[in-house]
């Protein structure tokens, strides 16, 4: 079963950083997941809050500043901030599965070129990631456009709501890939368990069970302590 890292392994490193994903690859994870926003000047930057008060303790919106604003942004006791997308692909040779935050959670849509631009970012670095988001749009597009990389689209129970139940299946037909809250799983039973990546899951136990059942993979914020149990 291939452990994928949320946001990388943030113990004692900033999530969605370069530090972050070095340290769950070295601690046994297969994958990174990792979020992807524009900013204010257009470049892919990774980054999961559409503002920056949490991280940075900043009243700004992230799309509000351009790259030059950002990248002189440092986290608090660190270094180092936000990282380009095309940094990562440098740098990390594992596969990348890759968020595009173009939808909020009210359903408001934002970068209608993002997932153009992450494709176009990939094929120069040869990368064959996985494009996932909790927007259908984005990925339905992809997929018509470039269907030789691999979409997924994420669930929670506010995306299912807004979606629609029977929306979401027919995107999942169009898409392929679900990659559902791990609390959804009974009422979404009726999919293809080998086409379904559960998240998060940070307990053993729920691990060894999710691996029985056939799930390929699971997305974790602890690969360091499920990779003593696979």
């Amino acid at each position: 079963m291939e452990i994928i890292a949320h946001r990388g392994l943030a113990l004692n490193e900033v999530e969605n950083t370069l530090p972050s994903f070095k340290h769950a690859l070295e601690n046994g994870a297969d994958a990174i997941e990792l979020d992807v926003h524009e900013s204010k000047d257009g470049n892919v930057i990774v980054f999961h809050d559409f503002d920056l008060r949490r991280l940075f303790q900043l009243d700004k919106l992230t799309y509000e500043l351009s790259w030059e604003e950002l990248k002189r942004l440092k986290f608090p006791g660190k270094d180092y901030g936000i990282p380009l997308l095309e940094d990562v692909f440098r740098q990390i040779n594992s596969k990348l599965y890759v968020e595009l935050k173009t939808m909020d959670e009210s359903g408001k849509r934002y970068y209608p070129n993002l997932v153009d631009k992450v494709i176009s970012l990939a094929s120069i670095y040869g990368r064959k990631d996985v494009i996932i988001s909790f927007d259908p749009l984005p990925l339905i597009y992809g997929r018509e456009k470039w269907p030789q990389y691999t979409y997924g689209l994420d669930m929670d129970h506010v995306s299912l709501t807004m979606l629609g139940r029977h929306n979401v299946e027919f995107y999942l037909k169009k898409i392929g890939l679900s990659l559902p809250e791990v609390n959804l799983l009974p009422k979404l039973d009726i999919y293809d368990r080998s086409k379904t990546i559960p998240w998060v899951v940070n307990d053993p136990e729920l691990f060894q069970s999710l691996k029985e059942k056939g799930y390929p993979g699971i997305i974790s914020d602890r690969a360091d302590i499920l990779n003593k149990y696979r």
